[in-house]
């Protein structure tokens, strides 16, 4: 499993790398990080438990079979809740959105991944606590699954190194 270091407390820790098409799923203090662009990230947290996951999509939805993977939002959000739910029967979940730019004004993907996350967490009735989407600027996200806190820097340009190690 692909990791950065990170700082915590002043100590080193392991972050978990989401990558596009990814769904992770933690139950203790690893961080999970993301780099997204016209992409979404989305993450839910269980309050109580504090079981947490991160969803990393790049199109909004497939209604083939054939492709259901966690590529596209209304397969990974739903699997992602699906699998916290899992873990977390009691669901005193909340939900996080990142990301969802226009990296050029031709392309409407972000604003449609945006909506299909929304609609997905919605139909499940999860509530979305923050969300920081849209723009035109990528983002790097830490998520700590111990405190249900997001850390989200924007940047101008996303690099090959923002996502190996």
């Amino acid at each position: 499993m692909p990791s950065i270091e990170r700082r915590k407390n002043g100590v080193e820790c392991d972050a978990i790398v989401v990558s596009q098409g990814e769904i992770k799923l933690v139950k203790d203090d690893h961080p999970l990080m993301a780099v997204v662009g016209r992409g979404v990230v989305v993450c839910i947290w269980d309050r109580v438990d504090r079981t947490a996951g991160m969803s990393h999509f790049t199109e909004p939805a497939t209604y083939d079979p054939k492709q259901a993977t966690c590529r596209y939002g209304n397969v990974s959000v739903l699997t992602l809740i699906l699998l916290i739910k899992g873990q977390s029967p009691k669901g005193n979940f909340e939900a996080h959105i990142f990301g969802g730019a226009a990296l050029d004004s031709n392309d409407g993907r972000g604003h449609a991944n945006i909506a299909m996350a929304r609609k997905v967490l919605s139909s499940r009735g999860i509530s979305i606590a923050t969300e920081d989407v849209g723009g035109s600027k990528g983002r790097k996200i830490l998520f700590d699954p111990e405190t249900g806190h997001v850390a989200v820097l924007k940047v101008h340009s996303i690099r090959r190194e923002d996502w190996e190690n």
